[in-house]
């Protein structure tokens, strides 16, 4: 704990053994959710989780999804914050490791999902199908068994195809890097294609050796929610994949 103090780490994460959490718990770490027999998340800050859920911050790799939404009045882009699918919750979605683990990390993410969704009232969750991704494929299959005994409704959406087949984020990668503008934009939606074209992202590295054309940037989004539908949750679950 000093160590991760000393680096600037004040928000801390903890996994540990269930037999072994109140030893945690006299250290000043509290307990945020558990998966029984396996494992207990835990952080140091005693009103962290809470404080997460009474909060709504505009971050920057949400971006596009907000301007993506901008144009549908029912929705509305809310942060989650370290304590959904997260490297904290679900270091297994982003580290290569054994399906045993990614069971185990998904289990607990979508336990302390249960508590954000009875504290937003959600009783329905959206997904992506995932053909390419075995850990991503992996946590929506638990997540159609576990979410109904959660008291959430989990609807997987099929993934967008083109002649035949499913859109891929290597697919776009590589459009980007070819500068196959023309395909990239029937890949991808009008706010994605419109920002990778824009000066906000030239400087990443493979838009540079793209050579790209840029064009002027869209005009500000605007955000719209109507509480009929607050019980509706979409999740995506893929970080905002750097085209380097």
């Amino acid at each position: 704990m000093e160590k991760e103090l000393e680096r600037g780490n004040l928000d801390l994460f903890l996994y540990t053994k269930v037999a072994s959490a109140r030893f945690f718990h006299d250290l000043g770490f509290y307990e945020i959710a558990r998966v029984p027999d396996r494992l207990v998340f835990i952080e140091n800050q005693p009103d962290g989780f809470r404080h997460c859920l009474s909060r709504f911050e505009r971050e920057t790799q949400a971006f596009l999804a907000e301007r993506g939404i901008a144009d549908f009045g029912n929705v509305v882009l809310h942060a989650s914050g370290p304590y959904i699918i997260s490297n904290a919750t679900f270091p297994s979605y982003f580290l290569p490791d054994d399906d045993a683990a990614s069971v185990g990390h998904a289990e607990l993410d979508l336990t302390l999902f249960a508590k954000i969704a009875a504290a937003l009232s959600i009783r329905r969750r959206y997904v992506g199908e995932e053909p390419f991704s075995q850990v991503t494929g992996l946590y929506n299959k638990v997540m159609r068994e576990k979410l109904p005994e959660l008291g959430v409704e989990c609807r997987v959406i099929p993934r967008l195809a083109i002649a035949g087949r499913a859109v891929s984020a290597s697919d776009v990668r590589q459009c980007v890097k070819d500068g196959d503008w023309q395909h990239l934009q029937e890949l991808v939606p009008k706010a994605t294609y419109d920002w990778l074209r824009s000066d906000a992202a030239a400087p990443l590295p493979a838009l540079r050796r793209a050579g790209a054309g840029l064009l002027a940037q869209s005009p500000p989004f605007r955000r719209g929610f109507d509480e009929a539908h607050q019980q509706d949750a979409f999740s995506i679950p893929t970080p905002l994949t750097p085209l380097n």
